[in-house]
């Protein structure tokens, strides 16, 4: 079933295959006029790719689900699954977001010309570089930590500069690692390790926010939550793997309380998870903001199975923003009620879980007067 999902996704992925990367790669290479039928196949299909599209993310929801309601000791033969399911969506192409354009070119910035993505923004080279065609904001100078542009650079160092492929995939390759560091230290931290799978290794929003779309995010959470597990035993990995979570974006400073809160640190996540939640409220108009509560969501026992079940449906309605954006290539267009309705939803487990925390019920001992 998951190598089903995977392929499925991996193949209707490459439909959206943006031109100016077709142009990039040159006319002359073998398969481009094939990529070519594709892309038209699929601008004419939109309709139905967005319902492939929304039966993939479905049918996650319903493992999710089936996960965390059904008891089962299968976890090698789950994990397995879930690798080869990683594999093919960081394999898939990057049609939800040009973020990953950004990284590569200041990257490229660096290695090609010397100077700093944090002065220069990119549109300086308009007319120079095509790599400006295919990103997304080029006003801007580069907002993330120097520990991502470091590890951004080395595949350009290696590789080249030229070679559009291999250095697409190799940003690829780098999410797809963080992102199984990122499942092993999510087993650790939860108990339950039915809930674990269903929580990263199935999970729609990060399976296709991390991989499919390429964002850092992967390298902040994955870092953080490696750090959390190093820091009961090996301390100084620990701290090490957290700075660097914060110099890869800085989302994960505002988390550091955690890391101090010892055996609070149950009760810190949680109001930490409320107040991202209302910061993300605000701010968090973007899918891929929200996996950032996954740096979270481990730390918190959240016990009861039917608020799991509806962190999943609440997520996966946010999601079918993708349907519209598939349609029309414009973001939430008659999705407005169903993504404030999830917003106002995921709160609803958090605000559950901390009542049971915070009303636990007194015994009171009694002695019988004889």
């Amino acid at each position: 079933m998951a190598t089903v999902i995977g392929v499925t996704m991996l193949v209707a992925s490459y439909f959206f295959t943006d031109m100016p990367l077709v142009l990039m790669i040159g006319q002359s290479k073998p398969g481009i006029e094939f990529l070519k039928k594709i892309i038209e196949v699929g601008g004419m299909h939109r309709q139905l790719l967005a319902m492939i599209w929304a039966g993939i993310v479905l049918s996650l929801l319903g493992i999710q689900i089936y996960l965390v309601t059904k008891k089962s000791d299968k976890t090698r033969g789950l994990r397995m699954a879930g690798l080869i399911l990683a594999g093919l969506a960081a394999a898939s192409y990057p049609f939800l977001s040009k973020d990953i354009y950004t990284y590569i070119f200041s990257a490229k910035m660096v290695v090609d010309y010397g100077v700093n993505p944090y002065v220069i923004a990119p549109n300086v080279f308009f007319g120079k570089e095509l790599w400006l065609d295919l990103m997304g904001s080029v006003e801007r100078p580069y907002l993330y930590g120097p520990a991502y542009l470091g590890l951004s650079i080395v595949p350009l160092l290696i590789l080249g500069t030229n070679r559009v492929i291999t250095i697409l995939a190799s940003f690829k390759i780098i999410n797809f690692i963080f992102f199984v560091m990122g499942g092993w230290a999510v087993e650790k931290l939860v108990k339950d390790k039915n809930r674990a799978m269903a929580m990263w290794w199935f999970n729609p929003l990060l399976l296709i926010e991390l991989l499919v779309n390429g964002h850092n995010d992967v390298v902040m959470v994955a870092l953080f939550l490696l750090g959390i597990v190093w820091l009961e035993k090996k301390k100084i990995f620990g701290w090490v793997a957290i700075l660097l979570s914060v110099l890869s974006k800085w989302i994960s400073a505002g988390l550091l309380p955690i890391v101090v809160a010892g055996k609070y640190r149950n009760q810190v996540a949680g109001l930490m998870a409320i107040g991202m939640f209302y910061f993300l409220m605000i701010r968090g108009d973007q899918a891929w903001y929200w996996t950032w509560m996954f740096m979270l969501l481990p730390l918190i026992e959240i016990r009861d199975k039917k608020s799991w079940v509806a962190i999943f449906i609440f997520q996966v309605i946010l999601m079918f923003g993708y349907i519209s954006f598939v349609v029309t290539k414009k973001w939430g267009e008659g999705w407005e009620v169903l993504y404030w309705v999830w917003k106002f939803g995921y709160l609803l487990p958090l605000v559950v879980w901390w009542w049971e925390r915070s009303h636990v019920p007194v015994k009171i001992k009694t002695r019988e007067i004889t």
